[in-house]
């Protein structure tokens, strides 16, 4: 491979990688934006005293407005870690073009240790590499960003309704 190609794979390399960074740094700036948001309008109406149908109106209000806000954060997530799937199964490829390994061994740290045993036992080069890697690292819960956000978006989500059932209890 001449220098010019590897310079080549390199920027590409360097771009797919910033593509990565952006789409997680969009990802949480919208979360901190919104979550406290919601954060706020739980304890503000889940500390009122009154129970009014008017506060009711306001509170189904804020609520699917947040409920909406928060699906919508959720849906933009799953949408940016599809491009971060493929820049990093891109940067997977050019690692392997230039004999690099950082993201073959997170794509391998991130399964889990069923998945990595029947990886290994399909392999035919490098089997080693990744048998010491899978020795030295400790076997841990694997919560992928998938899971993650959507288990924040359901939290919040389900915070919302259990609200609104809580102000038709104590207002009607």
């Amino acid at each position: 491979m001449t220098d010019k190609n590897v310079d080549a794979l390199l920027r590409e390399y360097d771009i797919c990688d910033r593509q990565v960074e952006r789409a997680d740094n969009q990802t949480w700036q919208m979360a901190s934006v919104i979550l406290p948001l919601s954060v706020a309008g739980f304890a503000y109406f889940g500390m009122t005293p009154n129970h009014t149908p008017e506060l009711f109106l306001i509170l189904l209000v804020v609520a699917i407005g947040s409920i909406t806000l928060i699906t919508t954060w959720w849906l933009l997530a799953r949408s940016r870690n599809t491009y971060r799937y493929v820049a990093l199964y891109r940067m997977r490829e050019i690692e392997s073009e230039l004999g690099l390994w950082h993201y073959h061994y997170t794509y391998f740290i991130g399964k889990s240790r069923k998945e990595q045993k029947t990886f290994v036992k399909e392999l035919k080069d490098n089997k080693q590499r990744y048998q010491a890697l899978e020795s030295q690292v400790n076997s841990t819960t694997h919560f992928g960003f998938r899971r993650i956000t959507s288990l924040i978006a359901f939290m919040f989500i389900a915070g919302w309704l259990i609200l609104l059932i809580r102000e038709i209890i104590l207002t009607f």
